[in-house]
């Protein structure tokens, strides 16, 4: 008998699914039922993935991991029974915004990291608070109260609400910067969207049913002092860094666009040849979690879905870099060193500490009175240098690993206003040796 081969076994679960390599398994949760655009009832199962461990080189078994899964996917269900049961009907006219949220929360974003988690969190406790008992609210706020079905004639509520939020203190408002309502208005967005994907709303409460009129977010300015990072302040940081401990992951999310988080959490095994070139994947990131006491851990996948697998191509001066390094790393490593070792360790092969090489950043900007530099946006920095060199947004969007390529024309666009006099000169060179000086207009 032909032994069975991985995704055989993944197959024969029944409810687990084969992904795109032997790492990783799909696990579909059912999350009850919701009505498509034509009234038709339909189950709403998303898909989760889940990477298989490398764990002081040696790679878990198939055995191992796929029982793994198995238990995770079958907590996540449990999970996801237990709140049902602590549901209103998603269909019940009389539900509160507020009430609202908390069912978009409990089905949805409590899935998510709890990074992100804490933020939706807080901006829904600006309008509804649950008790312990997870059965009553309160509200601090009147749009936290109002029914769903007095919302859907009453849309002036939000608009009033994120007025009050910008308000100062002084007149009875919050007192928030446009950013942070900004933020506010994203998480309400999001949390109504996914009310018209469940059939609670027939459109989004945002605008009226053709999609007009719709509710805007307050315009953030950018600060007019505030200067853009160029090659040469880039330059300048790595001059600096010298051969500080932490330069090397520095100089690597300078070249390939990398969130710290991703570059913290490379191993030696996910920089590949392909084509002649050296190509970087992300599997895992190093990331932050309550659930998990202070401090941090290794997370067996991306941040988002678009942020996983190949990502980056490693340019020839980021390879000599990263060859000299490997082979220092690899004669003076005082820990079993293998090809599943992470890229940027500490002294017994654990990963740096991601707050230390933001401190590190921010130190030396600071020292070259740049204290707007971050480690956040030197991944701007990559973006705008990228597109002032002609690269497209869509390859630009998979390098940096986002979802939405509306994500990265955010940063596009606005990082760096693009010399609109070197665009309009490529014209002249398509159009090659071309004399205008005798042509007339109408």
């Amino acid at each position: 008998m032909a032994k069975q081969t991985f995704k055989e076994k993944i197959h024969a679960t029944k409810h687990l699914e084969y992904a795109r390599d032997d790492d990783t398994i799909k696990m579909r949760l059912n999350k009850g039922y919701f009505f498509d655009d034509e009234g038709k009832q339909k189950r709403h199962k998303p898909t989760i993935s889940i990477k298989r461990l490398h764990i002081d080189g040696k790679r878990e078994s198939d055995s191992k991991f796929i029982a793994r899964a198995s238990r995770e996917r079958q907590r996540l269900q449990d999970e996801l029974e237990e709140q049902a049961k602590l549901k209103i009907s998603p269909r019940d006219s009389t539900m509160t915004f507020g009430e609202f949220l908390y069912y978009w929360y409990d089905n949805y974003v409590s899935l998510l990291e709890w990074s992100t988690t804490s933020g939706y969190r807080g901006h829904i406790r600006k309008l509804a608070v649950r008790n312990q008992d997870n059965m009553t609210m309160e509200y601090p706020h009147p749009l936290g109260a109002a029914t769903l079905h007095h919302l859907e004639n009453n849309k002036h509520m939000f608009g009033a609400f994120f007025s009050e939020l910008q308000k100062p203190v002084s007149e009875g408002g919050h007192g928030l910067k446009p950013l942070t309502v900004k933020h506010h208005y994203r998480s309400y967005h999001a949390a109504i969207e996914y009310g018209v994907e469940q059939g609670i709303f027939k459109y989004h409460l945002f605008a009226d049913e053709h999609g007009q009129n719709k509710i805007r977010p307050p315009k953030v300015s950018r600060p007019g002092n505030e200067k853009e990072i160029s090659a040469s302040d880039l330059r300048e940081l790595i001059k600096l860094l010298g051969s500080n401990r932490h330069a090397g992951p520095i100089i690597t999310s300078i070249y390939t666009g990398l969130r710290r988080s991703e570059v913290l959490g490379l191993r030696w095994s996910d920089i590949k040849e392909k084509h002649g070139q050296q190509i970087v994947s992300v599997n895992q990131t190093v990331v932050r979690s309550k659930e998990r006491g202070v401090g941090h851990y290794i997370r067996p996948w991306g941040k988002t879905e678009g942020s996983v697998g190949e990502r980056s191509a490693i340019s020839p001066k980021l390879k000599i870099f990263l060859d000299h390094h490997r082979q220092y790393q690899k004669d003076n490593a005082e820990y079993n060193w293998t090809e599943e070792s992470l890229v940027f360790a500490n002294e017994i092969g654990e990963f740096l500490n991601p707050d230390k090489v933001a401190d590190t950043v921010r130190t030396i900007c600071s020292s070259m009175g740049r204290p707007d530099m971050t480690l956040r946006k030197l991944r701007h920095a990559y973006t705008s240098l990228l597109a002032e060199q002609g690269v497209d947004p869509k390859v630009i969007m998979r390098m940096l690993g986002h979802t939405e390529l509306s994500t990265t024309m955010l940063i596009y666009d606005n990082v760096r206003d693009i010399k609109v006099a070197s665009v309009a000169s490529k014209m002249d060179t398509a159009m090659g040796e071309f004399d205008l000086r005798n042509a007339r207009g109408a």
